[in-house]
């Protein structure tokens, strides 16, 4: 799905652009993946688990610009991809109202905003679009910053499976389901 690409300014005063991913930013979208698995506090991959070639992440976004009921966003600060959100809409009918979405910040650029830039830019387009009354997700529970951030565009914990993932420290955290009425 197309949307117009916007400039948003970051809580340092620095802008980005949010923009729709293209295929050419395959490499650009593959090194961000790998530098956020690489922190390993956020995302569901262990380091040595994400093994995505550029060639399939391009066929990935090319799937996403294919499908009308996907979104892929990028932004970009000074010419560099600094963090991306894809959305999706449930493939079936009785699913149809409902969207999900996986998000990832570069570690040097969190806390400054691009998040919230992300994550409104698409309720920002979920509001506007008149089939989706509802947006779900799911997050590890020791991700306290992505939680916050969700609770303050009003997404409530609808709940929780426990040791739900388990590290190799033989630690677990647990899943956190959360969810956003648009109507």
């Amino acid at each position: 799905m197309l949307i117009a690409a916007k400039t948003r300014r970051l809580k340092d005063g620095a802008s980005i652009t949010i923009r729709v991913g293209r295929e050419d930013d395959a490499a650009a979208v593959l090194a961000l993946t790998g530098a956020c698995v690489r922190q390993n506090d956020g995302l569901v991959w262990e380091p040595d688990e994400y093994q995505k070639t550029k060639e399939e992440v391009r066929a990935w976004i090319s799937a996403m610009l294919r499908n009308d009921t996907e979104l892929f966003l990028l932004a970009e600060h000074d010419g560099k991809i600094v963090g991306n959100i894809d959305f999706h809409i449930g493939p079936r009918a009785r699913l149809r109202h409902t969207g999900s979405f996986g998000m990832s910040v570069a570690p040097e650029h969190r806390g400054r905003g691009v998040g919230r830039a992300l994550l409104g830019s698409v309720i920002e387009w979920a509001h506007a679009t008149p089939q989706i009354e509802r947006i779900e997700l799911s997050v590890i529970s020791n991700n306290s910053a992505a939680i916050a951030l969700y609770k303050k565009f009003g997404f409530e914990e609808e709940g929780r499976r426990p040791r739900h993932f388990k590290y190799r420290d033989g630690s677990y955290a647990a899943d956190v389901i959360m969810g956003l009425r648009l109507t």
